[in-house]
């Protein structure tokens, strides 16, 4: 059988690449009217032939890549932007020549070098005859948008690890009183299940003694005016056994609704017994004074019917020797009772660090990892979070030098005090960096003490006058000594012994409050005013007692302060 199938001559060949190669140009004429108006987009639009060359680059391609039109034409796009794809290539042209269309992300490189990642979307352009001529790529920048999510799923993981430390309680509470959500601490705290919580049986509100509702009053009143507790503040919960837990709390709004909320709860039962094993023994040394104020008494009385009679005398005498043996045992009861006390302070003070180190990093952890993500009510509660337990720390690290320096050993020899001050001021140089302070150092002769503790006293005093000079636009203070003394002004130093002092031109105070300055967490000043915890002064009058002087202080209101200590020479 003869085939009567035609065979194509080179001249028709020609005519119909002509005619394909016509159909091409009037495609690309019509993807360029559409290109002008796509060239206004924000979005990165790219047309390339099947062979991956760029024919169109329009503004918004300049403007996210940084090359103009100019240099883009005839580049191969993934060798011009670097491209990596998140599979072969050939599988990703193979599936845009099947389905017609493509979409996915991709990593590209800019003209400056930066990396960025870019929602693909790719849609093959085909003639009127279905063949495929071209690609249309549409680029979008999702870069921020990238690191947005992966750092809130960073945010999320450690606000996770957050709720789940163990370190305190988490609650998401209703105003009307539900608990809605609450971590495993806080079920431990209260004694409730996980399935009491499921089943809607915690209600803070009936969990709350009578006697703390006006306080609640109070907090949800702020908590409606500003969307925050600015100052935690304690009450009790009955826990689910009956028994009162103490608690320090501080709380958030989380709508905008005013009606769902969130609160940081910290157990506070262990420094509630401390404060009340503090208080017992406060009481019973109050109890041994009082004891010790009768006995005097009594002595004083057996002392004057010593004079009646020589018999009333032998029979006095031996009434007072009973009694010098009961004050004997009274003071060394004393004694026991101070040690004991000073030890349980240093205990309280070293056991607080560690809880308030983790609760200061943990707070510092979130301001810097989700601060962005919070609003400024949620980022000033860990603010103060953060700020009282660096406070705190600081108390107890205050209250464990007090510690350190009723038992320390004193090792008394010759001290260069000249010397010694020289390297305090030294030490204390960043104290007052970017301040206007004039310290003059006048004569300090040499004294008998330990040197340690004396460096500490300097130290104190000096910083001391520091904090009190804040205000001044020229602070001024003056160290030296008044020679020496012959006879100390309440005969409690022997022999002869050398007076020094520390003044300065701060705030000053009220000389009618001077017996309470060198007393522990005694202040003359408000807080936010001069910073501190009381017992920078109560740390020099111990040293100094112990050296066997004695410290005091002269002042008057905003006229600057004089404080004075005596050593031997």
């Amino acid at each position: 059988m003869v085939s009567t199938k035609k065979t194509k001559t080179p001249k028709a060949r020609l005519a119909k690449k002509a005619q394909l190669e016509q159909r091409l140009a009037e495609t690309q004429a019509q993807l360029a009217q559409q290109a002008d108006l796509l060239n206004f987009a924000h979005d990165s639009i790219i047309v390339m032939g099947l062979d991956n060359v760029i024919r169109f680059w329009n503004r918004g391609a300049e403007q996210g890549y940084g090359w103009n039109r100019d240099e883009a034409h005839g580049q191969v796009t993934h060798v011009l932007l670097q491209t990596v794809f998140p599979r072969p290539l050939e599988e990703i042209q193979a599936e845009l020549l099947r389905a017609g269309y493509w979409e996915g992300e991709l990593v590209h490189t800019t003209r400056e070098g930066k990396r960025i990642s870019v929602a693909s979307h790719w849609a093959l352009q085909r003639d009127a005859d279905g063949h495929p001529i071209a690609i249309l790529e549409i680029n979008n920048d999702i870069t921020e948008r990238k690191r947005t999510e992966e750092a809130l799923r960073r945010s999320e993981q450690r606000l996770r690890r957050l709720y789940g430390s163990g370190l305190v309680g988490v609650v998401y509470w209703d105003l009307n009183g539900p608990i809605i959500e609450a971590n495993d601490r806080f079920l431990d705290m209260v004694g409730y299940s996980r399935e009491d919580l499921v089943y809607g049986r915690i209600n803070w509100l009936n969990m709350t003694p009578p006697e703390y509702h006006q306080v609640d009053e109070q907090a949800i009143e702020e908590l409606k005016a500003t969307g925050v507790i600015r100052a935690s503040f304690e009450k009790e919960y009955i826990r689910k056994d009956g028994f009162r837990l103490p608690v320090i709390i501080g709380s958030a709004m989380l709508d905008e609704e005013q009606v769902n909320g969130v609160s940081l709860i910290l157990d506070i039962t262990e420094r509630k017994r401390a404060e009340e094993r503090v208080q017992k023994l406060n009481q019973d040394l109050q109890q041994r004074a009082q004891d010790l104020e009768m006995i005097g008494e009594e002595l004083r009385l057996t002392n004057k019917a010593l004079h009646v009679a020589n018999e009333k005398l032998r029979i006095a005498n031996e009434g007072l020797e009973v009694s010098l043996a009961q004050e004997q045992a009274t003071r060394v009861a004393l004694q026991a009772a101070n040690k004991e006390l000073e030890a349980f302070t240093y205990t309280v003070a070293h056991d607080l660090r560690a809880p308030l180190n983790l609760i200061e990093q943990f707070a510092g952890i979130a301001l810097a990892d989700y601060g962005a993500q919070l609003e400024e009510p949620g980022r000033h509660v860990v603010r103060l979070i953060q700020e009282n337990a660096v406070a705190v720390n600081c108390l107890a690290e205050d209250l464990l030098t007090l510690s350190r320096m009723t038992q320390q050993s004193l090792v008394k020899r010759t001290v260069d005090v000249q010397e010694l001050v020289r390297q305090v001021l030294a030490d204390l140089k960043e104290a007052h960096a970017g301040r206007q302070v004039e310290i003059v150092l006048g004569d300090l002769p040499a004294a008998q003490a330990d040197p340690v503790l004396l460096e500490q006293v300097w130290f104190n005093l000096i910083s001391n006058a520091l904090k009190f000079t804040r205000q001044r636009e020229v602070a001024r203070i003056e160290l030296g000594s008044v020679g020496q003394v012959v006879e100390d002004p309440r005969n409690e130093m022997e022999g002869t012994n050398l007076t020094y002092y520390v003044k300065d031109n701060g705030a000053g105070f009220d000389m009618a409050n001077a017996d309470r300055l060198f007393r522990a967490f005694q202040r003359l000043h408000h807080a936010e005013d001069f910073p501190g915890n009381g017992l920078g002064l109560a740390i020099v009058e111990r040293i100094i007692r112990r050296h066997g002087g004695r410290v005091w202080a002269e002042a008057e209101v905003d006229e600057g302060a004089t404080f004075y200590f005596t050593l031997e020479a």
